[in-house]
C-alpha cells in the first residue's frame, strides 16, 4: 500500500496519531479576531544580503498576458554548485557534498543486510554556537557534528571541518585563553577539545577559559565586561495588572561599586499569538475556551557579551516559553554608556542563533537559524564576510530519481540538490512546490501568490504567472501534464491549464463549524492537493482535518469529510480542541486515512478504524517504508532504541537488524527524524534533527 501524505506533520503521517511522543501539553485558547495586531521583531539593520537563495525576482504575468512556455524563456535563477567541501578531519570515510556517493549499489536484501553501511553525510548540520579565539587569528562556528574554522586574515579559503567522533548537543562554547582548547557546555555537563586537533581533553581543571558571556533561559543573569569594569545585571519582572505580561529589567552598573552606568531603554518584545501560529482558516484565526494562549510571550535575554573595548554591549533574546524559541530569535546592540538602541538584527524571516564579538579588531560575527553566517565591522556596520556553510533544519525530502535530484523542504524554503553528490543545485524562497509529472520541472509558489514553472536542466522559468493574493499553500499536477492545481491563504482554489495559461475555474469554497460554536463557521485553507487518476476527483486536505473531493470538470463539491475534535492529544486528554494532523491517500485500496480512520476514496464513507499491530517490536515504529521485495521496512526507533533504525521483516514484523546510527549519549545532540528509500531500494536517505542527512547502502567487500 503507498501512501501519499500530507498535513501537519507529512512525514509522520503513515504512523497515525497514536505514534505521537508522549509529550505533555495541556493548551487552553480562544477565539481570536482576524484583526488580532501582531507584534512584529524589527528588521535588521542592516538588512542581511540574501546571497543564499540563488533566483531572481519572478516575473509577474496576469491571466490576460500569459507567457507561453513555448515561445519564450523568463530569466531565471543561477544554479550554482556547492563550494568545496570542508577539509575533513575525522577517521570517516564519509562522502561529503561535491563527492559522488559510491556507484551502482545494489538492492537492499535479506542476504546483504550485515553489509547495509553509512557511506554519505550532507551537511554540517544545525549551527548551534560561534566563537572568535582570543588570539584573534580564527573564528569558530560550530553544529553537533563539528568545527568550521576561519582563518580571519584569509577569508577567502574555505573554512577548515574538525569533525566530532560523535554528535555533541551545547548551548555555549568559548576558547582558553591561550586558544588552545575549546569548552562546549551543555545544562550540567560539558566537554573539553584540544584545538585545533579536535582531541577530547580531560585534564582540564587547570585551564583559564576566556568566558566571556552568559547563557540563561528566563532572561535572568550577570555578564562581566571584559575588563572587568563593568557588569549587565539581567532580571525579569510582570505586569502589575496582567501576570501573563512579562518584561525584562537590563541595567549595567560598574562592578566595583555597583554605581548604575545605564539602563537599556527599548522595549521588550512581545511575541503574539498571531505571530507564533499561522490562522487556522479564512474566516477564524483561531479559537478556544479560555484565554491565556494568546498571553504573548515574552523575549527575554537568553545570551550577552561586551565588546573588547567595552564600548557595546550585544544581547541576544528568544521567548524561552516556546519550544522553537530560536526561530523568533533577534539581536540587539546597545551603547554601555548611555543604554541606547545602537543596531539591531534579526527578524522573523531572519532569526539569529548565535554571535560573538571579536577581541581586538572590532568584528561581531553573527551566525542565522537558516545556516548563514556573516561578519560585520562594528560602528559602520560594514559586512567583512558573509557566506552560507551551514544549513537550517531539513523537514521534508522528496526524491526525484529521473534526474538525479532531490527537492528539500526547509522552513520557508526549498532546495534542490544532487542526488549523486549532495551539491546545491538551487535555492529558493518557496513555501510549497509540486513536481511536474511527464518532464524535468516543477512548480514553485511564494508568499505572495507568485506561481512559476522552472526548468530543472538549465534553472530557467519556463511558466509564470501572479496567481493569488496570498501565500500559495499547496500546488499539484494532474498526472497528464495538463493542469496546475493552486490553493492559497486568499481562500481560493484555482485550476490552471498549463498550455494555455487561462484559469479554466475555481472549486467550490468549504465552509465549516469545526468547534460548533456560533460565530467559528469559516472557510477552510487546503495544505495538500491531489488529483486521482482516471477519475474525475481532485481531492484536499486543509483546516481542522477537513477532507474534500471535487469534480475535477466544475469545481463543484462531491464530500466533505468533517472530523470530530480528538478526544486524546499528545497522550492525553485537552482542553483545547484539537483535530486529526496526519493524512494519506492509499490509491491503489481506494482509501484515505486520517489518523486511524479510514474512509472510502470514491464516496467519502467512513469504513472502520486502523488498529496498529501487536506485534511491532518493542522500540520500533510501525513500518511505512519497505523494500522492493516488500520483505523488508525500515522505521526509526524509539526509548531504547533512539537513535536507531529498525530493520524489521514485512509483513509478519520480525525484527531483523537494529542499526545503530547514535549513541544513546548523542541522541541529546540529534536523532533520527523520517527514512527514505530510493525508488530502487538501494539506499536509504535520513533525515536528522539538528543534523545533515545520512545515506546508506550496500558496501560489498571486495
Amino acid at each position: 500500500m503507498d501512501l501519499y501524505c500530507s498535513g501537519v506533520n507529512m512525514k509522520h503521517c503513515a504512523l497515525a496519531s497514536l505514534l505521537i511522543f508522549s509529550v505533555i501539553l495541556l493548551s487552553c485558547t480562544r477565539r481570536s479576531p482576524k484583526t488580532q495586531t501582531a507584534t512584529v521583531l524589527p528588521s535588521s539593520t542592516p538588512i542581511r544580503p540574501k546571497l543564499e537563495i540563488t533566483h531572481t525576482a519572478i516575473p509577474i504575468q496576469e491571466t490576460s498576458s500569459f507567457q507561453n512556455p513555448n515561445l519564450s524563456i523568463t530569466q531565471s535563477p543561477e544554479f550554482s554548485p556547492t563550494p568545496t567541501p570542508f577539509p575533513i578531519r575525522t577517521q570517516e570515510q564519509l562522502s561529503l557534498i561535491g563527492t559522488p556517493l559510491p556507484s551502482n549499489p545494489p538492492m537492499i536484501n535479506f542476504s546483504n543486510l550485515d553489509e547495509l553501511s553509512l557511506v554519505g553525510r550532507w551537511g554540517r548540520g544545525t549551527v548551534l554556537g560561534t566563537a572568535f579565539s582570543p588570539n584573534g587569528r580564527v573564528f569558530v562556528v560550530g553544529s553537533a557534528y563539528g568545527l568550521a574554522v576561519y582563518e580571519l586574515n584569509n577569508l577567502d579559503e574555505s573554512p577548515t571541518w574538525i569533525g566530532f567522533q560523535t554528535p555533541i548537543y551545547f548551548r555555549n562554547m568559548y576558547f582558553s585563553h591561550d586558544s588552545s582548547y575549546i569548552r562546549f557546555d551543555d545544562y550540567e555537563t560539558g566537554i573539553t577539545l584540544s584545538f585545533p586537533s579536535g582531541e577530547v581533553y580531560t585534564e582540564y581543571a587547570a585551564i583559564e577559559w576566556d568566558s566571556q558571556s552568559s547563557v540563561s533561559d528566563w532572561g535572568r543573569f550577570k555578564v562581566e565586561s571584559r575588563s572587568g569594569r563593568y557588569l549587565l545585571d539581567s532580571t525579569t519582572t510582570y505586569d502589575e495588572f496582567n501576570m501573563d505580561k512579562e518584561y525584562s529589567i537590563r541595567e549595567i552598573r560598574e562592578k566595583e561599586n555597583g554605581e548604575l552606568v545605564a539602563t537599556l531603554k527599548d522595549e521588550t518584545i512581545q511575541i503574539t499569538y498571531d505571530v507564533r501560529h499561522e490562522p487556522e482558516g479564512c474566516d477564524l484565526s483561531s479559537f478556544s475556551y479560555c484565554g491565556n494562549v494568546y498571553s504573548p510571550s515574552a523575549s527575554l535575554p537568553y545570551k550577552a557579551q561586551f565588546s573588547n573595548d567595552d564600548q557595546l554591549v550585544g544581547i541576544l533574546y528568544r521567548p524561552p516559553n516556546l519550544w522553537n524559541s530560536n526561530r523568533y530569535s533577534s539581536l540587539r546592540i546597545y551603547s554601555v554608556m548611555n543604554g541606547e538602541l545602537v543596531s539591531t538584527f534579526g527578524s522573523l524571516s531572519t532569526p539569529i542563533e548565535d554571535f560573538s564579538f571579536s577581541p581586538d579588531q572590532h568584528l561581531i560575527l553573527i551566525a542565522y537559524v537558516d545556516g548563514a553566517i556573516q561578519v560585520l565591522r562594528t560602528g559602520s556596520w560594514a559586512i567583512v564576510y558573509n557566506s552560507r556553510d551551514f544549513q537550517g533544519a531539513y523537514e521534508t525530502l522528496n526524491l526525484a530519481p529521473d534526474y538525479n535530484l532531490i527537492f528539500i523542504q526547509t522552513y520557508g524554503s526549498l532546495e534542490v540538490r544532487s542526488l549523486v553528490d549532495g551539491s546545491l543545485r538551487g535555492r529558493f524562497e518557496s513555501p510549497s512546490f509540486a513536481l511536474y509529472p511527464l518532464g524535468a520541472r516543477f512548480a514553485s509558489a511564494d508568499a505572495d501568490g507568485n506561481i512559476r514553472i522552472i526548468d530543472i536542466s538549465t534553472g530557467e522559468t519556463v511558466w509564470s504567472i501572479h496567481g493569488h493574493a496570498g501565500k500559495v499553500l499547496s500546488l499539484a499536477f494532474s498526472s497528464d501534464g495538463r493542469y496546475l492545481i493552486s490553493a492559497s491563504q486568499d481562500c481560493r482554489i484555482k485550476l490552471w491549464d498549463i498550455q494555455t495559461g487561462a484559469l479554466l475555474h475555481e472549486f467550490e469554497k468549504t465552509i465549516v463549524n469545526a468547534y460548533d460554536e456560533p460565530g467559528t463557521d469559516s472557510r477552510i485553507f487546503l495544505y495538500y492537493l491531489e488529483f486521482i487518476p482516471g477519475k474525475n476527483q481532485v481531492l484536499g486536505y486543509g483546516s481542522w482535518g477537513t477532507v474534500v473531493s471535487w469534480s475535477l470538470n466544475s469545481g463543484a463539491t462531491q464530500y466533505v469529510i468533517q472530523p470530530e475534535a480528538l478526544e486524546y492529544y499528545q497522550g492525553m486528554q485537552t482542553l483545547n480542541p484539537h483535530f486529526p494532523e496526519y493524512f494519506g491517500v492509499d490509491l491503489g485500496g481506494g482509501k484515505v486515512y486520517l489518523n486511524d480512520r479510514i474512509y472510502n476514496l470514491e464516496t467519502g464513507e467512513k469504513e472502520g478504524i486502523y488498529e496498529i499491530p501487536d506485534d511491532i517490536p518493542e522500540g520500533c515504529f510501525p513500518p511505512a517504508i519497505s523494500s522492493q521485495s516488500s520483505q523488508l521496512a525500515f522505521t526509526p526507533g524509539f526509548d531504547s532504541r533512539m537513535g536507531s533504525i529498525c530493520v524489521v521483516s514485512y509483513p509478519d514484523l520480525t525484527l531483523i537488524r537494529e542499526l545503530h546510527v547514535f549513541t544513546v549519549e548523542s541522541v541529546r545532540g540529534t536523532g533520527i527524524n523520517w527514512i527514505y528509500p530510493s525508488s530502487e531500494r538501494n539506499r536509504l536517505y535520513v533525515t536528522t534533527f539538528n543534523g545533515p542527512i545520512l545515506i546508506f547502502q550496500v558496501v560489498e567487500e571486495q
